[in-house]
């Protein structure tokens, strides 16, 4: 990759954009397969758990392309008014129409130049969705009282890992129903 000697040269950053994103294609700009399954997946102490952690990933992930989606749907409308535009432009030729003309082709090109980090940010979005949907279909559906079941039991086991395994004896396991009951006798 040359050297950018200037930022006001669009050719050398559309090139190197170019080259960056052909080096970048297949290397992952979110989560790789190995942090998914590692740190999403296997890091977990339960299936539940995994689960969960899972399901907020996708959530995150399908929340970005619905946000994008939106986005690439606007950027078109825009593209065909600014097009309009510079069609109108040319048949009436008010005064300046030139740099109107150029203006509004700065403004296509600028939406256009996103191009290949919405088109990244989609195929890596899809990739750690799919990556982590099995474990969704495998466990499916559980109830909020068979999830919560289970959590004495995963940070006991976290408690132990961290050599902590008393500490959760020693809390005050009744606090939180205490502080309840507290709020009820005061109303």
């Amino acid at each position: 990759m040359k050297e950018i000697t200037t930022l006001w040269n669009n050719n050398q950053i559309n090139n190197a954009l170019e080259y960056l994103s052909d080096i970048s294609e297949n290397i992952p700009f979110w989560n790789s397969d190995f942090q998914n399954k590692s740190a999403i997946v296997n890091a977990e102490l339960s299936p539940y758990r995994a689960l969960r952690h899972s399901c907020l990933r996708i959530q995150n992930r399908l929340n970005a392309l619905n946000e994008v989606y939106y986005s690439v749907k606007s950027n078109k409308i825009k593209i065909i008014r600014l097009e309009r535009q510079i069609g109108r432009l040319e048949k009436d030729k008010p005064l300046d129409y030139d740099l109107d003309i150029e203006e509004k082709i700065n403004e296509i090109q600028k939406i256009k130049s996103n191009e290949y980090s919405t088109n990244k940010l989609i195929k890596d979005a899809i990739q750690e969705i799919n990556v982590l949907k099995p474990v969704l279909e495998s466990i499916g559906k559980i109830s909020r009282e068979e999830f919560e079941s289970k959590e004495k039991e995963v940070f006991t086991q976290k408690l132990k890992i961290n050599n902590l395994d008393k500490t959760l004896i020693s809390y005050n396991s009744d606090l939180y129903e205490k502080i309840i009951s507290l709020q009820k006798i005061s109303k």
